[in-house]
C-alpha cells in the first residue's frame, strides 16, 4: 500500500495526450471580425506548416471563445495525427503546445494561447486551475479590474505557472442610439428590423465564421 502511494502521480488528475488541444484567440475590445480572422489564419498557418508532421486538421470558430462572444475572439480545435505517427518525444501534445506558445508570443496584435484540454471533460475549458476575485468591499468595477491585472502580473512572474490569463472579455466601448420612432414609422421601417440590424452590425448578435482546414 505504501509502495503504491509513493508511486502514484503527484496530480490527482494527471494530464494525458488526448490527440487534440485548443487554442484561444483574443484581440483588444473593439477589434473587427476581419482582424480576428487574420490572426486565426496566422495560427492555422503555423500549425499546418510548422507542425504538419503532427497536425491532422484545424477547426476554428470566429466570434465565440471560452470567455464569451464577440467579434474579437475565436477558438481553435487542433486535431493531431495518431500517436503511432508522431515522435514520442517531440510529437506529444505537450511538446507541440510549448513550441506553439513560443511562436504565438511573437503575435503582438492578439493574445493567442494553446492549452491542453482538462483531464476530465466538463471540468473547465482547459487544464490547470481557476481563481476568482470578488469585490467584498464594494470598491467598484474599476478597482476590481485593477486587482485582476495586479494578480495576473504577479502570477506571470511565478516560474511555477505558465499561460496565466483571465478567462473573460475586456470592457468594450458602449454606444447609445436614440431611434426616431415616428420617422421610422413614416418610412415604413419597423423598430424590430432596426434593432436586429444594429445588433448584427455592432456584434451584440454575432454572425460566427467557421473554418475547417486539414493538413495537406
Amino acid at each position: 500500500m505504501v509502495f503504491l502511494f509513493l508511486h502514484l502521480p503527484t496530480s490527482f488528475l494527471p494530464l494525458e495526450d488526448r490527440g487534440m488541444f485548443t487554442t484561444s484567440v483574443q484581440l483588444p475590445s473593439g477589434s473587427t471580425q476581419q482582424q480576428t480572422l487574420k490572426v486565426v489564419q496566422k495560427a492555422e498557418d503555423y500549425f499546418l506548416n510548422n507542425e504538419k508532421q503532427n497536425v491532422e486538421s484545424v477547426f476554428a470558430t470566429v466570434g465565440s471563445g471560452p470567455g464569451g462572444n464577440g467579434q474579437n475572439v475565436a477558438r481553435m480545435f487542433v486535431r493531431l495525427k495518431d500517436w503511432d505517427q508522431r515522435d514520442p518525444q517531440t510529437g506529444t501534445s505537450f511538446a507541440i503546445i510549448e513550441r506553439a506558445t513560443k511562436a504565438f508570443n511573437q503575435i503582438n496584435e492578439a493574445r493567442v494561447i494553446a492549452s491542453s484540454p482538462p483531464a476530465i471533460s466538463g471540468l473547465g475549458s482547459s487544464a490547470g486551475f481557476d481563481m476568482e476575485l470578488e469585490d467584498h468591499a464594494g470598491k467598484g468595477h474599476d478597482a476590481l479590474m485593477a486587482a485582476r491585472d495586479t494578480l495576473l502580473e504577479l502570477a506571470g512572474k511565478n516560474p511555477l505557472l505558465t499561460r496565466v490569463r483571465h478567462n473573460g472579455l475586456d470592457d468594450s466601448p458602449q454606444l447609445q442610439v436614440d431611434i426616431d420612432q415616428r420617422k421610422a414609422q413614416a418610412l415604413g421601417v419597423s423598430i424590430d428590423d432596426i434593432n436586429d440590424t444594429l445588433q448584427t452590425a455592432w456584434g451584440v448578435e454575432l454572425t460566427s465564421t467557421t473554418l475547417w482546414i486539414a493538413a495537406g
